[in-house]
């Protein structure tokens, strides 16, 4: 029987936006958190076209992960590509890992 830490294949980078105080005022910054061990399953995407011959696709995703420190604001680097993070719930039938749902957007 394959265990779920088994199933955590993919290197994800961490990211979160924090405010920095400077003298022009205040901007947000991207600071690497950490390195993560995950599985990213996907959930659901599609492609709209948009005005001017602009094309927008979204993909949406499962990340489950071992449980850490993640907020709503902060995202995921997977492969060079950024995914937002949407929510986080626990994963309810493995107390120590949580279900992290992101969203890619390519336009």
């Amino acid at each position: 029987m394959r265990t779920l830490a088994s199933r955590l294949r993919n290197r994800i980078e961490l990211w979160r936006r924090e405010k920095v105080e400077t003298d022009i005022g205040e901007i947000t910054k991207p600071i690497f958190i950490k390195k993560l061990w995950a599985d990213i399953i996907p959930v659901s995407t599609f492609e709209k076209n948009g005005q001017a011959d602009t094309e927008k696709a979204e993909a949406k995703s499962k990340v489950i992960m071992r449980k850490t420190d993640i907020k709503k604001s902060d995202y995921i680097v997977y492969n060079g590509i950024k995914h937002e993070v949407l929510y986080v719930l626990p994963n309810y039938d493995n107390k120590g890992y949580i279900e992290v749902y992101t969203c890619m957007v390519m336009e």
